[in-house]
């Protein structure tokens, strides 16, 4: 459901995030403070909007009035309103406006959930629609291939599976996923689309490159004072409303990371970790494990893909799973002249060289997180299996 919460000013942070909690993760939900002017709720599109909730200390008499006049005609939003214990004469008052639920203060957040849940069935959203996967992709050190291997991969899902695909740059300095895709540009960034209160899927594949009629890339900002004011709660927000559009959410993430960053990571369904065969990036990723492991993610969230691994290395994969202490998900080969036309293109590489080995060790990566082959990997499949190769 698309959710607005207004709180008085003198909330805390702390009951803001109670109320919070008790929302879904593809609820989007959008924070604002009542104002001098009351609730002013001209500032989002009611007409998208499927519950409010104010949260104010008391009652407030002119609140009566902007919600009576947001549902004197259908459709309207539900609206549920937390205050203090109020007297029967103002809980009357409320459900003639046309409130649905009055939650009293102390927050009890079971009391509120069951109030939103009720909402939300009478909306028909009490059994959510299957969830698009997020997959993030982390370089352990600066250089690792991320950028590269996740914007070939949502190519990948998109041309090959069928998949509606968004990639997200989430650099928010020198991020440089379209370079690798397309000469197109777009007058929006993620930091700006991020932060717009209304934002919503339309507003989404406008703000975004199309690469491919199933394929949007959402590019990083130009300039890092476009990130000002940018906040982990809005990268939430913006991922919830992808899901929503796209069956997948693909999150090019900065190796530096923060709480923006770490938002996202959080919502990832699987965190493709970045590295290569050389110490100093099996360092990094050994750091990378640590904070994941502090963080409390599942390991089979986490997956360690070996990039640029060549056969005449000094570092085998074995030595590298001794060094770090996990398996190495998979390995993508050192096949540098496709890699580098690729990049130097800005062309995805299955476009270039459909069928190098890094195409291939792609493909293979698509495969698994999709559960199924393509096409043509089941008849390459079918002609091994009859020549006994």
């Amino acid at each position: 459901m698309k959710i607005i919460l207004i709180s008085d000013i003198t909330k805390s942070s702390e009951d803001k995030a109670e109320i919070q909690s008790v929302f879904s993760g593809l609820d989007q939900v959008i924070e604002l403070d009542r104002t001098a002017q009351g609730l002013r709720v001209d500032r989002v599109d009611i007409a998208s909007v499927d519950l409010i909730i104010v949260n104010a200390s008391k009652l407030v008499p002119e609140d009566l009035r902007t919600i009576a006049s947001l549902t004197s005609s259908p459709p309207w939003p539900a609206i549920i309103y937390i205050s203090e214990t109020s007297t029967n004469d103002e809980l009357l008052a409320l459900m003639r406006a046309g409130v649905n639920d009055v939650i009293n203060l102390p927050l009890n957040p079971a009391e509120l959930k069951q109030a939103v849940d009720r909402i939300r069935f009478k909306h028909g959203a009490s059994r959510p629609k299957t969830e698009g996967q997020v997959l993030a992709f982390l370089s352990s050190k600066g250089g690792a291939g991320a950028t590269f291997l996740s914007s070939n991969i949502g190519y990948i899902l998109a041309t090959e599976y069928n998949q509606r695909v968004l990639l997200i740059d989430l650099h928010m300095q020198g991020g440089d996923a379209a370079f690798y895709l397309t000469n197109n540009t777009s007058s929006s960034s993620v930091a700006e689309l991020a932060k717009h209160s209304d934002l919503d899927q339309m507003m989404l594949l406008t703000g975004s490159i199309e690469i491919e009629p199933n394929y949007f890339l959402l590019q990083a900002p130009d300039s890092p004072e476009k990130s000002a004011g940018l906040q982990a709660s809005h990268i939430d927000n913006l991922i919830a409303i992808a899901l929503k559009e796209f069956d997948f959410v693909i999150i090019d993430s900065p190796h530096i990371l923060d709480g923006i960053t770490i938002k996202a990571l959080d919502r990832a369904t699987t965190i493709f970790v970045i590295t290569q065969p050389i110490m100093t990036y099996l360092r990094a990723v050994t750091n990378v494990l640590h904070l994941f492991n502090r963080l409390d993610y599942e390991p089979n969230k986490v997956r360690v893909v070996l990039n640029r691994m060549d056969e005449v290395g000094v570092l085998s994969i074995a030595k590298v799973e001794d060094s770090i202490q996990k398996k190495i998900s998979t390995t993508i080969p050192n096949d540098f002249k496709n890699g580098v036309e690729s990049v130097n293109l800005g062309l995805p590489i299955t476009k270039i060289a459909f069928k190098s080995p890094i195409s291939d060790a792609l493909r293979a990566i698509a495969a698994d997180i999709t559960g199924r082959q393509t096409q043509a990997q089941v008849k390459t499949s079918w002609i091994k299996t009859l020549l006994g190769k």
